[in-house]
This record gives C-alpha cells, sequence and structure tokens, in this order.
C-alpha cells in the first residue's frame, strides 16, 4: 500500500495525451468520491473523480449555448430554398459483458443510441449541419443502473469562398494521419468506453470552437482554431461514476498519519479552467509532389486533471488541476503503387506531469511520433504502425528517470459477399509492457439498412503497475481486467 494510494504517476494518462486527446499513460487505479464543498463540483459526485490522469468535469456549459444558437438558426435555413438538403442516422442496440472488472466482477450493459444528422445548404456559399446522438444505459454493475444522456455531435454553421470559409458552432476536427494513435490529434478530448469498443472516430467529444481557414491554392490550406470552452475527456459518457471503464475506481483508499481521522475514499477539490480561457492553434497543410504534409502548433489545456496537491486541512482530499501545455507537431502521406505511407510527430516542450506517488505535478519535454503504412488490395486491407515515445525526468540530471517506449500496431479488415460481411482486427503490442490488445469484429448485413455486429476485445500479460497508457496504447497495464465482448443491432435511415 503506498502511502497516498497513488501509483506511477511520473507519466501522463493517455486520457492527457496531448498527443491523442487522451493519453491514457500512467492509467493507475483511482477512486470515484462524492464531491466535497467546491463550486465546480456541484453537480454531482458522478461527474467528479481525481486520479493521476485526471478527473472528469461537466460538459462546458458554453457548448450548450452554442448548440442551441446552432439549432435555431438551422430551423430558419430549413425553410430556405435549399440547394440541397439531406436527413440520415441510425438507432442501434448493444449488449456487453465485462467478465473480470475490478471490485465489480461480471458486468453486463444495454446501451440504446440514437442519432440523426442533418445538413442543409440553402446557397452555395452556406452550410448548416446538426448531428446530435442521444444514449441511454441499462446495466448491471454490482448493482442495477440507468442512465440517458444527449450531446450534439456536429451544431455549425459555415459560410465559404473560393479562398477559403468560416465555420462556427459545435463539432469535431481531427487532425493527423496515423490511424488510431495520433500525436497532433488534440482539438477534441476522447471518450474511453467509445474509444475501446468502437475506435478514435467516434470517441472523439464535441468542442464549442470558431474555425477560419485561408485556401490560396488546392495545393495549400491555412487554418486557424480558437475553442472559447473547455471541455475533458471522459471515461463513459453514462453514468460514470459506476462505468467500468472509468479507472478511477481502481484506486485504493487513501491512507492518513497515526490519529487522524481518514476517510474510506478520495474527495477531490477541482479547478477547471474557466469560460473564456481559450484554447487555440494552427496547421498548414499543403501538397509537395506527391506528398502531403502538414505542421501545426496547439495551446490548450491538459484534457485529464493531475494530481496538484493535497487540500489543505482536508485528509483524503487532492487538489485537481488542468495545466495548460503546448504541441507542436507535422505529419505527411504519399503514395507508392498500392502502399500508403504515414508519419506523425508531435513535441510537447513543457508538458505537464505527474510526479510517481506524490500528488504533485512537474514539467518535462515529450515526444511521441511514428510512421505508418497500408495497403488496400481488392476486398482486404492491411496496416501497420510503429510508435515511439520519449517522456523527460522531473530532474534533468536524472537520466534513469526518462521513459522511453516504442509499440506496434497492426489492423486487418476484409470483405466477403459482396461487402455484406466484413471482419476487422486490431492489435496492439507493447514490448516494454509484456502487454498487448486484440480487438476482432465481425459485421454481417442481412439487409441493406440493417447491420448485426459482434466483437471481442483481450488485453494480454500483466504488463508492470509502475507504468500505464492503456489508450495511449503504449502501456496496457491498467486496461488489463477490461476484457469485453458484444453485439450489437444497428438500422440506418436516410441513406
Amino acid at each position: 500500500m503506498r502511502p497516498l494510494g497513488l501509483a506511477q504517476a511520473r507519466h501522463p494518462v493517455f486520457l492527457n495525451a496531448p498527443g491523442t486527446g487522451l493519453e491514457l499513460q500512467d492509467l493507475s487505479p483511482p477512486e470515484p468520491r462524492p464531491v466535497i464543498s467546491a463550486p465546480a463540483l456541484r453537480r454531482g459526485p458522478q461527474r467528479a473523480f481525481f486520479a493521476r490522469w485526471g478527473a472528469i468535469p461537466d460538459q462546458a456549459p458554453g457548448i450548450r449555448t452554442w448548440a442551441a444558437i446552432l439549432i435555431v438558426s438551422l430551423v430558419f435555413a430549413s425553410d430556405l430554398c435549399a440547394q440541397s438538403t439531406s436527413l440520415t442516422g441510425n438507432v442501434s442496440a448493444l449488449v456487453d459483458v465485462l467478465p473480470n472488472v475490478p471490485r465489480a466482477e461480471t458486468v453486463t450493459e444495454l446501451r440504446i443510441r440514437a442519432l440523426a444528422d442533418l445538413q442543409i445548404e440553402p446557397k452555395s456559399w452556406l452550410r448548416f449541419r446538426f448531428a446530435g446522438l442521444a444514449d441511454g444505459l441499462v446495466a448491471d454493475r454490482g448493482g442495477t443502473v440507468r442512465d440517458a444522456t444527449a450531446d450534439a455531435l456536429e451544431a455549425w454553421i459555415e459560410v465559404s469562398s473560393a479562398r477559403g470559409d468560416l465555420r462556427a458552432g459545435v463539432g469535431r476536427i481531427a487532425w493527423g494521419r496515423l490511424d488510431e494513435v495520433q500525436p497532433t490529434d488534440v482539438v477534441n478530448p476522447i471518450d474511453v468506453a467509445r474509444f475501446l469498443l468502437d475506435g478514435r472516430s467516434e470517441a472523439r467529444l464535441p468542442v464549442a470552437f470558431l474555425r477560419a481557414r485561408l485556401i490560396p491554392s488546392d495545393r495549400l490550406i491555412v487554418e486557424g482554431i480558437v475553442v472559447p470552452f473547455f471541455r475533458a475527456g471522459a471515461f463513459d459518457r453514462l453514468d460514470e461514476a459506476t462505468s467500468p471503464f472509468n479507472l478511477l475506481r481502481d484506486l485504493p483508499p487513501p491512507a492518513c498519519p497515526p490519529g487522524v481521522p481518514c476517510p474510506a475514499a478520495w474527495s477531490v477539490l477541482r479547478a477547471t479552467p474557466a469560460n473564456g480561457d481559450l484554447q487555440g492553434g494552427a496547421r498548414l497543410a499543403a501538397t509537395s509532389g506527391r506528398v502531403d504534409w502538414s505542421i501545426s502548433a496547439w495551446r490548450g489545456f491538459v484534457p485529464f486533471a493531475l494530481i496538484g496537491g493535497i487540500a489543505p486541512g482536508q485528509p483524503g482530499s487532492l487538489r485537481l488541476v488542468h495545466p495548460r501545455y503546448t504541441m507542436l507537431g507535422a505529419d505527411l502521406e504519399t503514395v507508392t503503387g498500392k502502399w500508403a505511407w504515414r508519419a506523425e510527430a508531435a513535441w510537447f516542450p513543457d508538458r505537464p506531469l505527474q510526479v510517481e506517488n506524490e500528488p504533485r505535478t512537474f514539467e518535462a519535454g515529450s515526444f511521441e511520433g511514428g510512421v505508418g503504412l497500408d495497403r488496400r488490395a481488392g476486398d482486404f486491407t492491411l496496416s501497420g504502425t510503429l510508435l515511439f515515445r520519449r517522456t523527460g525526468a522531473g530532474d534533468p540530471a536524472d537520466r534513469e528517470a526518462a521513459l522511453n517506449d516504442v509499440s506496434v500496431v497492426a489492423g486487418f479488415s476484409r470483405t466477403y459477399d459482396r461487402d455484406r460481411i466484413e471482419t476487422r482486427v486490431f492489435a496492439l503490442i507493447n514490448p516494454e509492457d509484456k502487454a498487448g490488445f486484440l480487438r476482432g469484429v465481425l459485421a454481417w448485413k442481412p439487409i441493406d439498412d440493417v447491420a448485426i455486429e459482434t466483437s471481442i476485445g483481450w488485453f494480454a500479460g500483466e504488463g508492470d503497475d509502475q507504468t500505464g497508457t492503456g489508450l495511449a496504447l503504449q502501456d496496457l497495464s491498467p486496461l488489463r481486467d477490461r476484457d469485453f465482448g458484444y453485439i450489437r443491432l444497428k438500422y440506418y435511415f436516410g441513406r
């Protein structure tokens, strides 16, 4: 038992991985706690957690305001003589089972989701989009749990010309080129549950933004983005406090000095960035010959909180912070014959990190990069990526404390029977952690608008609890008890 009940906290969580929006590096086991008196936490204990990787704050109120404005705009836009209007979406029911979740043993869930995507183009220079979803949950997580939530995935208006465009609202913006693990993809935070079940594209959480692009030619795009409201990552959209994907539940209880009353579990005081504390960045994308490349820069807040200290005079209470960080990145892509080649790298000059086994943070340089390739031939696609990460030590003289990490990611997909059947395999191997992750998916379309999908996710090896990056796909230790299987029925409309 460690004095603070904290495990391996030197490196950020992949949830904080600025290079992925979700850095599960050092995903140690934490425990959800009732909220103590802090204005930022008054929405209820299920919204407040701590871990050296982070706490899950509620959705920024600014996002709801922007979404409401955009919905009103869409209503007016629908009355205009639109050049094109489309409404698509899907309804799905997913049953998943996690057989060996810590503290809950077997977990069984029914997840219901409905998504609608409306796009309107009243004029050639004017576009509106609203994509909203509603999620519902009925689960046995060591007790019956029910929850429901709704969110706007896309709710924006865009005006454009031959030389650029301006988009404002709520949405998701993807940077980077590698598969699943993109070091420069920092605009949107991540939903851990969706990341594991469905992959990165489905896991991005929308944020309020203003984006301007200058397009002087078809070979050059200059992009600038401002995010006015902070939104943190989430372990799960649905009842995070009891979610089997909430790694904060794993943290052992605190230990207090002799004679000091000690609570059974941790409580937290969280300092979140205020509305108006801007995040933003820029990206230049160009084509030179047969090579597409880009450079980017971002200044924002760590999406999952770090432990900044012990709350004064409150045993068993921790202070959580979302420090600022800077990312400088580059990526490229080219094609030779039937092979597509990609590379991506991000440098974080003074990245906020957690001190190992101590409730304080430090800053150190951090590098994340990778090279990948894929080949598509007929009915199948092969892909592979080699990832490298280096994180500096808190003390520049302590070279032993620096972390060097290499991981391998591989993927395979194939379709059968005129694309009615598809198989997909995703694998990650982390030699340093002596661990791996394998996810297999089998999808079948009995008719055009109906799909049945089943999947198994398996974490292999025990790993080393002194490190951990589950979702940064570099250290898998914290997720080793999250094996899962699911079956999903999905109905599409409007296609």
